[in-house]
């Protein structure tokens, strides 16, 4: 049976990558995930890295016409990642541990209130900064959509969780 352990999407390993090479900074290491992400997925493309399927982890053809999506979604055996580290003169080996310690601790724990106000007071900054793209630098730094970003943010305007939009329920019997 395969451990689950053993493979990374792209975003996971493009995070403990960042987190080995800035283990301190943790403010340079969205524009380090960001080029990482690139450079796996451009790695999967020419063939120096492979891709396989989440679902049942054959590997994907570089030249089938899917694999530009499937890549995006696709996980990497970490000693096929180390590999190609290796090969590219990255001086780093990923491993479990930076797997797990490669996220602020401090974030795991937050509440969806903090994260709207941290993520608020970030967007304000960049605002003030002049930053045009606010919201795409806010996306990356926190791996997520701009749409993800900006429902967030709403949710933060409303003051509370949007109501559903189907009325009450009640049980019914069938006979």
């Amino acid at each position: 049976m395969t451990n689950r352990h053993t493979f990374y999407t792209i975003a996971q390993a493009a995070t403990a990558i960042a987190a080995l090479l800035c283990p301190d900074d943790a403010s340079g290491r969205p524009d380090i995930e960001g080029r990482y992400r690139r450079a796996l997925l451009a790695a999967m493309h020419a063939g120096k890295l492979v891709g396989q399927s989440r679902s049942d982890y054959l590997p994907i053809d570089p030249a089938s016409p899917i694999a530009v999506v499937a890549f995006v979604v696709s996980v990497v055996r970490l000693n096929e990642l180390n590999r190609w580290l290796a090969d590219n003169g990255i001086p780093i080996q990923v491993d479990e541990s930076a797997r797990r310690g490669s996220r602020d601790p401090q974030r795991d724990n937050e509440t969806q209130e903090k994260r709207r106000a941290r993520l608020s007071a970030r967007r304000d900054e960049l605002k003030a900064a002049g930053v045009r793209n606010f919201n795409q630098v806010l996306a990356n730094e926190e791996c997520v959509t701009i749409s993800r970003i900006q429902q967030i943010l709403r949710g933060a305007a409303n003051g509370a969780a949007s109501p559903s939009p189907f009325p009450a329920t009640r049980q019914v019997r069938i006979r």
